[in-house]
């Protein structure tokens, strides 16, 4: 259970009617996540107040953004290069979390599993005791390392060397077995080792050593769940390496990413983009200072849901103050979630020009500060925004700026992306942009 800093617990008031009563203590692994926002919203999906069939679909609406922040994994900046030393001469170098040297013999995986593939099933019942495997992921195939782990520690394996595309990080799993990464160009040559040996080979391995600073860009880990959103494709679908649901916090988390590698998405070697890495790496300490944030209230929640179903009945039940108006508009008078004030800006279809209005609060240290924005424009889009300047002489003072889309060039269906930078010298304030277009009805007729 998650209680932010305006939860009972918390704040150590006392309860006072059934309606704000804190839920029990929900069932570990339950996925499920009380929230109280400041924006006057209570969400408590195990509540009787969202019981019935009147709130058939709320849990399946209710872990996704705006409402939380998608929890998510990337790269750490070290490499753990762990030495593999065959008959005391032929030397590689793998990856792994291995704390002590492991002395044992040099087997393929042919020699206990059928045709050679890593998996628990294809055990041939030989022992392999005092013995270290080289499994591929390439054979059968072996989607996931730990199937082979777990095949090695059927066979009774010592260790386990795992011949592998480079796809993921050593931190991103936890090791069954000692188990040495090696790409597949290692493994083979491991491999031809043995099928020219007269003997069998011995082979000692580890201890892993740290080396900072040395990797690749980061990557998205494999695990992480992408956008599009299919629930609201108009609200970037965000991940980053923190929960929370004050939007305020989100949004100064979003904001702040400063790297500029090239950052890999995990499972593949494509570069990433906001559908894997939301608004990017977040650095947390910069995320305590963010200059500017994308405060959202009441009103953006109930846009929101208004958009996604909704009976006003369900929203009013949902909304602890009366003051904002919680009856939807008729359905031509929609606003769509693209006019969520969020720390980013999706507009699933682009076909004509689109105005998109945001609002940031002044948070950072000096109240007398001023903001000029800086574009990265996506491809075959012409965005203007106004004022290209912000000036505050206050904290907590709110501005708004407008920004126009119009397509440029003819798609029937792509995604392209930008960003929008504000910048006061001091404060890098970063907001990620995606663009459908899908123009070419529209563009090719006019």
């Amino acid at each position: 259970m998650l209680h932010t800093t305006r939860s009972w617990d918390f704040l150590g008031l006392a309860v006072d009617n059934a309606r704000r009563t804190p839920p029990p203590q929900l069932a570990y692994g339950s996925d499920i996540v009380v929230g109280i926002f400041d924006t006057g919203l209570l969400f408590i999906p195990d509540s009787s107040l969202f019981q019935g069939s009147h709130f058939e679909h709320f849990i399946e609406t209710f872990n996704v953004a705006p409402w939380a922040v998608s929890v998510a994994a990337s790269t750490v900046d070290r490499s753990f290069p762990t030495r593999i030393v065959i008959d005391g001469s032929f030397t590689l170098t793998g990856q792994s979390l291995i704390s002590q040297e492991i002395t044992g013999t040099l087997a393929l995986a042919t020699t206990y599993f059928n045709g050679g593939v890593c998996k628990w099933e294809n055990w041939m019942k030989k022992l392999a005791n005092e013995t270290i495997i080289l499994c591929f992921s390439t054979l059968g195939p072996v989607q996931f390392i730990e199937e082979a782990q777990a095949a090695a520690i059927r066979a009774n394996a010592l260790a386990l060397i795992f011949a592998a595309s480079p796809t993921r990080q050593l931190a991103e799993e936890v090791d069954m077995i000692p188990t040495v990464r090696v790409d597949i160009l290692h493994g083979t040559r491991i491999r031809n080792y043995l099928a020219r040996s007269p003997t069998v080979p011995m082979v000692k391995i580890g201890p892993s050593k740290t080396v900072i600073g040395e990797t690749t860009a980061p990557s998205v880990a494999y695990f992480s769940s992408r956008g599009p959103s299919s629930l609201s494709p108009d609200i970037l679908k965000v991940q980053s390496s923190t929960f929370w649901f004050i939007q305020s916090v989100a949004s100064s988390s979003y904001t702040r990413d400063t790297s500029y590698d090239l950052i890999l998405s995990g499972g593949s070697m494509k570069s990433t983009d906001p559908f894997d890495i939301g608004a990017g790496h977040i650095n947390p300490l910069k995320a305590m200072d963010p200059g500017l944030v994308y405060n959202t209230r009441t009103d953006d929640y109930v846009l929101f849901m208004c958009n996604i179903g909704y009976t006003d009945q369900e929203i009013k039940s949902m909304v602890l103050h009366p003051e904002p108006s919680t009856t939807c508009l008729p359905s031509h008078s929609y606003r769509t979630n693209a006019d969520f004030n969020y720390p980013s800006i999706t507009i699933p279809s682009l076909r004509l020009t689109r105005t998109i209005k945001r609002t940031v609060s002044n948070v950072g240290p000096n109240k007398n500060t001023v903001y000029f924005v800086d574009i990265i424009r996506p491809v075959g889009v012409e965005v203007l925004i106004w004022p290209r300047i912000l000036v505050f002489s206050k904290c907590q003072q709110e501005h708004s700026y407008y920004v126009t889309f119009k397509p440029t060039e003819i798609f029937s269906g792509r995604y392209v992306f930008g960003e929008i930078m504000w910048t006061n010298g001091l404060h890098r304030v970063r907001s990620p942009v995606v663009v459908f277009l899908s123009n070419a009805g529209f563009l090719a007729s006019s």
